[in-house]
């Protein structure tokens, strides 16, 4: 699947895609939990929202349909064009047959610490990467950002081939070493190496050296190098495909990204990303309605992964979204901008809005409980701990039968713009897939612009793995 699949020059498509991020706006620069605050369910539009009303697509059993309808006969002509552009503008992500079958049994040692997820990654990117470097002559990996090794063992044990994993953190890359330890490498060969991965001309040289260095002491002078990255987050992907853009020694590439909304901002640069957009093409047009926020809906779930929920699982995001919406709205009419922790399983969980305030306010009990006892049992308090303590103490002493019963009046008020939340969440989802095969076929044209002939190849089952798209060079 190479870069044919926009079906015309990738400025015209670039242009379309902005244009339909421009119109649709409301859709993917706000915050989800600021559905009250700036009023989102007034953003959708009338005629819309009345077609919802009238169908009853706001049912969790009825939502599918939604989306799905083929026909979409007495849908509003907007709404009909936005689906199907939608549609048009996003690369289908299937696995091929042939891909289908790249699945290895693993033992059970390699299984270990290893979820299902995970478990998917590695056997068919692991199977992926060593049947093109079969095909390829190639029998020298480095994997950029390798995490605890778990593709590089896979590949060095399993399938025979020298792998350089590469890791900016030294406890990972200890932790590395030390799983590692237990392989029965016969055939291939793993080192890891720990270094800061940036597109430096001294990062680029060392990397440089140690392939070289690696080449010569294993006596395969005349290997190509693949290098891989598995899920790269943020500015990692970008880095790579630089790195492999400069550094001849490697004639292959394999890159998977994650984490599009971690790009980082470049300040001199009049706050712009600093790998984003990365193509000629794409430079020359006008980005400014790409924000962080629409980076991250294009790391969300696709469309796939979200039409395999159960009813039961869109009733608890109905509720876990419209709580934390609530709360949000709640902090900012009383000028907190405290510390709100993570969701945790006790708390999305939560059967009905009380129970929801009865465990946020237990979770930040227990971390008022925890820096206290951090204070009790240590002369110094680092800067993160002061920073929590305060901010929890700022909300947990809000949190009173008052406030509680203001939470419920809020929840009361908004119960009836609730039932959009859930179409809301659909039309995401279809626009989820524009903006990933936007950031995916930017960076393409960028290896395009530099004289490689990229395609874009569905690695995974995306309902198991959302972020399935390989950008491979080979």
């Amino acid at each position: 699947m190479d870069l044919n699949f926009l079906n015309e020059n990738p400025a015209e498509y670039f242009d379309k895609v902005l244009k339909l991020l421009e119109e649709y706006s409301w859709l993917h620069i706000y915050r989800n939990i600021n559905y009250i605050v700036d009023r989102i369910f007034d953003k959708i539009p009338k005629s819309w929202r009345d077609f919802i009303s009238l169908n009853h697509y706001y049912e969790p059993y009825r939502i599918d349909e939604f989306i799905t309808d083929e026909t979409m006969e007495k849908y509003p002509y907007l709404m009909k064009q936005f689906i199907i552009n939608c549609q048009n503008l996003t690369i289908q992500r299937q696995l091929t047959d042939d891909l289908k079958q790249f699945k290895p049994v693993l033992n059970c040692r390699m299984r270990k610490n290893m979820n299902v997820k995970k478990l998917h990654e590695v056997e068919h990117l692991s199977a992926f990467v060593a049947g093109i470097c079969r095909d390829r002559n190639c029998s020298l990996v480095v994997d950029l950002g390798a995490g605890l090794g778990y593709i590089g063992n896979v590949l060095s044990e399993y399938y025979g081939l020298h792998v350089i994993c590469v890791e900016q953190q030294d406890h990972l890359v200890d932790k590395s070493k030390n799983r590692s330890s237990k392989s029965n490498n016969e055939n291939g060969s793993i080192k890891f190496v720990a270094m800061e991965i940036n597109d430096s001309s001294s990062c680029i040289n060392e990397l440089k050296y140690i392939i070289n260095d690696t080449k010569s002491s294993l006596n395969i002078s005349n290997s190509s190098v693949c290098l891989i990255s598995l899920h790269a987050c943020g500015d990692l992907t970008p880095i790579t495909l630089k790195i492999f853009s400069n550094l001849s020694e490697i004639k292959i590439i394999i890159s998977i990204s994650c984490c599009y909304h971690k790009m980082s901002m470049d300040a001199g640069n009049g706050g712009k990303f600093k790998y984003f957009p990365m193509s000629n093409n794409l430079k020359q047009l006008d980005c400014s309605s790409i924000t962080t926020q629409t980076l991250r809906l294009g790391a969300q779930e696709t469309l796939a992964k979200w039409l395999a929920h159960s009813i039961d699982h869109r009733i608890q995001h109905y509720k876990n979204f419209t709580f934390r919406a609530v709360l949000e709205h709640y902090l900012i009419s009383h000028n907190m901008n405290g510390y709100v922790p993570h969701h945790h399983r006790i708390i999305t969980r939560s059967k009905n809005f009380q129970e929801y305030i009865t465990n946020i306010k237990n979770k930040y009990i227990s971390l008022e409980e925890h820096n206290d006892e951090l204070n009790k049992n240590s002369e110094f308090q680092c800067e993160t701990d002061e920073t929590i303590e305060h901010e929890t103490s700022s909300i947990l002493r809000s949190f009173n039968d008052e406030s509680e019963e203001e939470l419920m009046i809020i929840n009361d008020n908004y119960i009836n713009d609730f039932i959009w939340v859930e179409p809301y969440t659909a039309l995401q989802v279809l626009l989820q897939g524009v903006i990933e095969t936007l950031i995916t076929a930017d960076r393409c044209c960028y290896l395009s612009d530099n004289g490689f002939i990229p395609s874009i190849i569905p690695v995974f089952n995306n309902v198991v793995s959302p972020r399935n798209l390989a950008i491979v060079c080979i």
